[in-house]
């Protein structure tokens, strides 16, 4: 398989020096996304012959053009590794997440019998912060979300306090490691609302979905980490600046809706802070029936309404530039009416607006670094610039 993708030439030679991956042969691999390194250098997701994913580890650059990193592969079939070695991928190792070693099994030093003979899958990994592992099989299967250590008694608080929202659906670890740094979760019986999006009584559950976030926004938690806007500006001028950086061509678009969004971010009037997701969209939401379960609050804090409101407006947007069939107008009407129906803060539109506007400038970025996301990122742009929301402010105001 050659390393094509929709990725500039020099990115691709880039990632794959950082990768420790020597240039200019034909490799059996294909560049799946990357994510940029503010320090410089890429953090490269590869896929082999067979469509198995080669995970990134974090590693010191062994020169002075890369900060960071290495890639190499996470999944139980990492002892395939051995027949790429000649390619330089590396045994999983992560100097912040030492879990990652022991749950791989890639290394003998850790000790592994805390998870017997089961099967490992790595699902998610973000360098330096978290990794998520599968383990087992069928109805007895676990999920282990693994941070770093000092992290972990801060997320079981978290989890903890949750409880006390009397309406609140949310899926609670069964255990918490803490001397090994990770929360466990016993597989839940459902499917992700993304998977659902095209399928029977979706409205049902998009109105349960606007419901159970109602129930978030109206309790009293009293969480102790803030989102405010300059910190949501942070984020986009992080993110634009990665994308003009790797992609020169993009600046003059990414340049303009950085600006759209800059002024309003400082100028509109301030709504009360409550609690809220803050990553909330429909991969957040586990549904079993008419039943809608909320997942991964590790980001949650005080913020906005119109933060997560936004944020689920817009991946709807990015979905139905997925798939086709997805009504985003139908659909987000219904969630905001039942969100409403259920007690859920008034909404201003122009927050909303604003927020949904950030949404779509972030998603955009994240997808400018994926395999055949181009198409993605410059129709989530697209959307940003198009003034199509009016509708959606006169429904909210």
């Amino acid at each position: 398989m050659e390393t094509h993708s929709f990725f500039d030439p020099l990115l691709v030679q880039r990632a794959l020096h950082t990768s420790g991956i020597r240039s200019g042969e034909e490799l059996p691999l294909e560049l799946d996304r990357a994510w940029p390194l503010a320090g410089g250098g890429l953090c490269a997701l590869w896929r082999n012959e067979d469509g198995e994913r080669l995970w990134p580890v974090i590693r010191p650059a062994r020169d002075k053009e890369s900060d960071l990193l290495s890639c190499a592969i996470g999944k139980r079939e990492a002892v395939r590794l051995r027949e790429l070695e000649g390619y330089g991928l590396l045994f999983p190792f992560d100097p912040a997440l030492p879990q990652l070693a022991a749950l791989s099994g890639m290394h003998d030093s850790v000790p592994v019998s805390r998870f017997g003979n089961d099967d490992r899958t790595l699902l998610r990994y973000k360098p330096l912060r978290r990794c998520v592992f599968h383990l087992g099989e069928g109805e007895e299967s676990r999920y282990v979300k693994c941070v770093r250590p000092r992290a972990v008694q801060g997320l079981a608080g978290l989890y903890r306090l949750l409880r006390s929202a009397p309406t609140l659906e949310f899926a609670a670890p069964q255990e918490v490691w803490r001397d090994f740094g990770a929360l466990v979760w016993q597989r839940s019986p459902g499917a992700l609302l993304t998977h659902r999006l095209n399928g029977s009584y979706i409205e049902e559950t998009i109105a349960a979905t606007g419901r159970n976030l109602a129930a978030l926004h109206t309790s009293a938690l009293r969480l102790p980490a803030i989102h405010e806007r300059d910190r949501e500006l942070e984020t986009l001028r992080s993110w634009v600046d990665l994308v003009r950086t790797a992609f020169p061509e993009r600046d003059l678009e990414m340049t303009r809706a950085l600006a759209r969004l800059e002024n309003p971010g400082r100028t509109l009037p301030t709504g009360r802070l409550l609690p809220a997701h803050r990553d909330f969209h429909d991969g957040q939401v586990l549904v079993d029936g008419s039943r809608v379960v909320f997942l991964d609050f590790d980001t949650a804090a005080l913020a906005e309404a119109e933060l997560d409101v936004g944020n689920f407006l817009a991946h709807l947007d990015l979905r139905s530039l997925e798939q086709s069939d997805v009504s985003v107008d139908r659909l987000a009407a219904v969630f905001i009416g039942a969100y409403r129906s259920h007690g859920g803060p008034s909404l201003h539109g122009g927050r909303l607006d604003w927020y949904h506007a950030c949404a779509l400038l972030r998603l955009a970025s994240v997808y400018s670094f994926r395999s055949g996301g181009r198409d993605l990122s410059e129709g989530l742009l697209n959307r940003l610039f198009n003034d199509s929301d009016q509708a959606l402010r006169t429904e909210v105001s």
